[in-house]
């Protein structure tokens, strides 16, 4: 065993002391560093949405809500005079977003998990799904809470129904069978679609 004098105690006692200063000094100074830029949410912070309502008749139109994706990517809920009732910049969404029964978001993520968020904007679970799978066109909310969409296999070109419950599990899944496989003039065909919504987005 090592013995030590009480001056190299006293010289380990500040050494250590000094290291939690400087962690606690680093974490102090990482902590105050700048936000990186984010152009797509200075945009949305800048936008006037209420210039896109051209016409409104209050006796016409529909109460509630219209949800829709600034630049394909922010959801944002407006009224009907196109004033965001909420405004969620740090969430983004891919594709299909839905207002649930208690106003929060059921969408798909960038990076295809299913996500749903409460109204404040904090997550309520997201679901990823197996290699390979991906979410596609539109989403609801069930009866018992849960949300059904239809999913597509990459690796056998199926499509799946599945059932996600409240908290994040599959409850329940219907899966077509395989489809033939494709013939030229449906390759070609397909290969121009996912080149033109590449364009898109």
């Amino acid at each position: 065993m090592r013995s030590t004098s009480g001056d190299e105690e006293h010289l380990e006692e500040s050494t250590s002391s000094g290291r939690r200063v400087a962690r606690a000094l680093a974490l102090l100074v990482g902590g105050c560093r700048e936000a990186p830029e984010d152009p797509l949410r200075e945009a949305f912070e800048k936008a006037d949405p209420t210039a896109w309502v051209t016409v409104l008749d209050p006796e016409r139109a529909a109460p509630g809500f219209t949800l829709t994706l600034f630049r394909r990517r922010i959801p944002m809920p407006m009224d009907r005079s196109g004033r965001i009732v909420h405004a969620r910049p740090e969430v983004r969404a891919v594709g299909r977003a839905r207002l649930t029964r208690d106003c929060g978001l059921h969408l798909t993520g960038m990076d295809d998990a299913v996500r749903a968020y409460h109204w404040d904007g904090e997550p309520r679970f997201r679901y990823v799904l197996p290699e390979g799978e991906f979410p596609h066109h539109d989403r609801i909310q069930l009866a018992n809470g849960s949300y059904l969409f239809p999913t597509r296999s990459d690796s056998t070109r199926s499509d799946a129904l599945v059932e996600v419950d409240e908290s994040g599990h599959e409850a329940w899944r219907w899966k077509r069978a395989a489809p033939a496989p494709p013939t030229a003039e449906e390759e070609r065909f397909r290969e121009q679609q996912l080149r033109r919504i590449g364009d898109v987005q």
